[in-house]
């Protein structure tokens, strides 16, 4: 296995903490559901960048006729940003085309092609309640992949209602409920964490 290209002052330096106040930018967009097709990582991770710059595109307004947002990202430098051989490239890129998330044309000869994606139909806002013939959600309902790992869920809790939520936990377990304590965390010096009730942790989740 390779070893990071870097020594290691660089490396730590290049890391921070991901806390509460973090705010993520740089990072590429990859739909969840698509962890389910059976794609390849190389294929994801082209996916992942062509969506990325899809984005830009449609800030940019290059769409054709039809509105459809195109990319431009040539082959070779698919293959600079990954790091990969144009061969490896190609055979990801028509992975992708199989499956139909992408499809590639060149619209005028001798300019660069034009790459169209699809997205997966559930990831985009509101079109799962219309296949399902369910009215939209509603905008104060909160994403479960969003709740607290540690707030156990309970039916007939209002789902905001963290601290309620925690005290039901705490009823359940017969006043037993405890934490980990507060020197544990990554980059500091391990704990031994108490015990944590049936339903909750960070282990359970939607």
């Amino acid at each position: 296995m390779k070893d990071y290209p870097y020594p290691m002052q660089a490396r730590n330096e290049a890391l921070c903490p991901f806390t509460r106040d973090t705010q993520l930018s740089g990072f590429l967009t990859l739909p969840k559901s698509l962890l389910c097709w059976g794609l390849s990582p190389g294929a994801l991770l082209v996916y992942g960048l062509l969506l990325d710059r899809g984005k830009l595109s449609q800030r940019s307004g290059w769409t054709d006729k039809q509105g459809w947002v195109y990319v431009i990202f040539p082959v070779r430098e698919l293959a600079l940003a990954l790091g990969k051989g144009v061969t490896t490239i190609k055979r990801w890129l028509r992975e992708l085309e199989e499956r139909e998330l992408i499809f590639r044309t060149v619209p005028f000869q001798g300019e660069a092609g034009w790459i169209f994606l699809r997205v997966p139909r559930y990831g985009v806002e509101g079109e799962r309640e219309k296949a399902l013939g369910l009215p939209p959600p509603a905008p104060a309902v909160r994403d479960p992949w969003e709740e607290r790992a540690w707030a156990p869920r309970e039916d007939g809790l209002d789902p905001t209602d963290d601290v309620g939520r925690m005290l039901a936990a705490l009823e359940r377990s017969g006043g037993q409920f405890s934490t980990a304590p507060s020197g544990s965390g990554p980059g500091s010096s391990p704990g031994t964490p108490g015990p944590i009730p049936d339903g909750g942790g960070a282990g359970f989740g939607p």
